[in-house]
């Protein structure tokens, strides 16, 4: 994923990892969201109305990568190549919408795409350094899933001297607490205020290449599914799924060189589950009959 920034002028006090530098820059003039704007009205407007009425019990949409290629070829391929930015362009094209629920709240919603090109979807067994950053689709067998946990995506910050306050977008995906550098009075101690900061779901979780694609007593490749939000409490161990989003690098607990892959989630389809509800209703029309 994505939350307001600052409420003061502490820009310059949070260090940013660089790949989220980029998503901080988009404002409304940015042509990917006005094209997002023009693809979500022509393609899309009647599922947000529906959305729009059930929202924030329902927050995520559905996108087709397909529906966004035929729209715009050069946008799909930017999705692919720089993910963040264009998933978060597509958010702020639908918060432009002025879409609102019953309750008279703003919708906004998380972008969740499917579908995505063939060669996009990578074998476990075939991820590379060259696949960082970019937006990929793999199959695989669930093997183990962490509980849910509460994890804050914007904190606020209580000068302990003068009190003011500083709200600062959490973008670290290790769990580092990002924090204002210094207060405007000079002073560098705070106090978290936990009871207004923004909180989200998070959970972990592994996946491994399906049986079948092993020969004789090789061992599956693995990989860790960094989930949050709605996609969270999705999976169970022993799922066979579809999982798209962003493959990213997680930083060495100790200095050093070699960084540990995981896959930050961005859609889930389960296979093995929709196999079963097709036999299920095999077996309703059976004794219909």
């Amino acid at each position: 994923m994505q939350h307001n920034i600052y409420t003061t002028s502490c820009k310059n006090f949070c260090a940013r990892p660089i790949h989220r530098d980029s998503m901080e820059t988009i404002t409304q003039t940015t042509p990917y969201v006005i094209q997002f704007e023009e693809f979500f009205n022509s393609r899309y407007r009647s599922v947000l109305e529906r959305l729009a009425a059930f929202y924030p019990d329902d927050k995520s949409i559905e996108v087709d990568y397909k529906k966004l290629e035929e729209f715009d070829t050069d946008l799909a391929d930017e999705l692919i190549q720089n993910p963040y930015i264009v998933i978060k362009a597509a958010q702020e094209a639908v918060s432009q919408l002025g879409l609102m629920n019953p309750q008279g709240e703003k919708v906004k919603l998380n972008m969740r795409f499917v579908n995505l090109p063939a060669d996009s979807k990578v074998l476990l067994r075939n991820i590379t350094s060259e696949h960082i950053d970019q937006f990929m689709s793999i199959d695989g067998l669930v093997t183990t899933v962490s509980e849910s946990r509460p994890k804050i995506v914007n904190a606020v910050f209580e000068c302990r001297h003068c009190g003011r306050v500083y709200n600062i977008e959490q973008t670290d995906q290790s769990g580092k607490l990002a924090e204002p550098a210094s207060c405007a009075c000079e002073r560098k101690n705070f106090n978290l205020v936990l009871e207004q900061c923004t909180f989200i779901d998070s959970q972990r979780a592994e996946a491994q290449e399906p049986l079948e694609l092993l020969r004789g007593g090789e061992q599956a490749k693995r990989l860790s599914l960094w989930i949050e939000s709605d996609l969270t409490n999705q999976l169970i161990p022993g799922d066979t799924v579809e999982i798209t989003g962003v493959l990213r690098l997680q930083n060495p607990k100790a200095r050093g060189s070699v960084y540990d892959k995981y896959l930050d989630v961005n859609s889930i389809k389960q296979m093995r589950r929709e196999f079963e509800e097709m036999m299920l209703t095999k077996s309703f029309n059976y004794f219909r009959v």
